[in-house]
């Protein structure tokens, strides 16, 4: 059944791209990151990552960007061209810019670069509704918890040091998780329709 919302019908759209990059061959899909260059030099190579692709292998993965950067790089260059190196991640439901190294020094400096915060990261985003204010700053610390799903494995969770009271609905501190990471997002409001928002997000603590 197709569901009648524009919203969850391009959701479930995207759930379907995301399995069907799993079922075509390693090469189709080195074949769309080779599409999906928006820049290159002798030392990088900048792609465009889709949608639903992980950017690591893990149980039930058959395709990643790890495993096709191989024969990326023989796509680019020839036979004998050495494997592309990862400089940095994103979420496999994140789509956008990925910086490539041709080469594992070029790779070092470039992830020294990430670790020390000196790249700004820029994320647009579609959220429902609109958030009010129309910009601020988003602060709530994360975990890493285990997810009970088909297949039990670790995921990065939101750990809030605030709660709402159940008697009266305030907002209550709570004891800050000795574990917990800061995490702190700057977002502003670039547009909206009657119902969605398009967010600018800003990760200000990497």
């Amino acid at each position: 059944q197709i569901p009648k919302d524009p919203a969850q019908r391009r959701v479930r759209e995207l759930a379907v791209l995301s399995k069907q990059l799993q079922q075509v061959h390693p090469n189709v899909v080195a074949k769309v990151l080779k599409q999906g260059i928006v820049y290159q030099n002798e030392e990088i190579v900048v792609i465009n990552k889709p949608y639903g692709l992980p950017v690591h292998g893990g149980p039930g993965i058959k395709n990643c960007i790890t495993d096709v950067l191989p024969i990326l790089a023989k796509m680019l260059e020839n036979m004998k061209a050495e494997p592309l190196h990862l400089c940095h991640r994103l979420d496999k439901e994140t789509t956008g810019v990925m910086v490539l190294a041709r080469n594992k020094e070029v790779a070092d400096r470039i992830r020294l670069l990430f670790k020390t915060r000196q790249v700004e990261k820029i994320y647009w985003a579609i959220s429902l509704g609109e958030p009010d204010p129309a910009e601020g700053v988003v602060e709530i610390p994360i975990i890493e918890k285990e997810v009970r799903s088909h297949q039990p494995h670790y995921k990065m969770t939101l750990a809030p040091n605030y709660r709402l009271s159940p008697e009266d609905g305030k907002v209550v501190k709570i004891r800050k998780n000795r574990d917990a990471e800061s995490a702190v997002t700057q977002y502003r409001l670039l547009a909206r329709s009657s119902a969605c928002s398009l967010l600018e997000l800003q990760p200000i603590t990497g």
